[in-house]
């Protein structure tokens, strides 16, 4: 019992350590992409797409739709928990 708390300390530790290293490469990326649109210059097809940091700007905006959406269609799609043993028992012809 005791060696089974030491593993799942240990895996909780190695998950952490495992974020931590994750979210800095990612941080990391983030400061690099940043640097570059600094210093280079986009061709965009459009004159909202010279804009600034358009594409972090763009896709933060989509994600934020998409949530919307799937919050909104889950309204519609959701059942109730029981929903499959409500109708097997409306069904008893087995």
């Amino acid at each position: 019992m005791k060696n089974n708390d030491i593993n799942k300390k240990v895996e909780i530790m190695t998950l952490e350590r495992f974020g931590r290293a994750f979210t800095f490469v990612v941080v990391i990326g983030i400061v690099i992409l940043l640097v570059i649109e600094i210093f280079a210059h986009r061709h965009g097809e459009f004159a909202v797409e010279d804009m600034f940091f358009f594409p972090g700007i763009f896709g933060f905006i989509a994600f934020i739709f998409v949530v919307m959406a799937g919050t909104l269609l889950r309204r519609f799609i959701m059942r109730d928990e029981d929903y499959y043993s409500k109708r097997e028992g409306a069904n008893d012809d087995t």
